[in-house]
């Protein structure tokens, strides 16, 4: 209709993904539920042991368990064979 104003379109969901084996603890943060401490044990982790396999490998890191895989899951890369 004439004068009758549309309205504007919604603007497009941003998600972080992050690779797992590269991401630094400052990415790492940037996913919910990960703060410095947690952040800085995951990058330790797999400094000390190597790069995760899978993502399911993150609940060898202390604290993180089943709860908090599922909230990360969308936020990660998948893991390259």
């Amino acid at each position: 209709r004439v004068g009758e104003q549309t309205p504007p379109d919604e603007p497009a969901a941003i998600r972080l993904m992050i690779d797992i084996n590269t991401a630094d603890w400052h990415e790492w943060t940037q996913l919910p539920g990960i703060g410095d401490t947690l952040a800085q044990r995951i990058v330790a982790d797999r400094q000390a042991r190597g790069p995760f396999r899978a993502i399911e490998e993150l609940s060898r890191v202390k604290g993180i368990g089943a709860k908090t895989l599922e909230k990360l899951r969308p936020h990660l890369k998948p893991v390259a064979p």
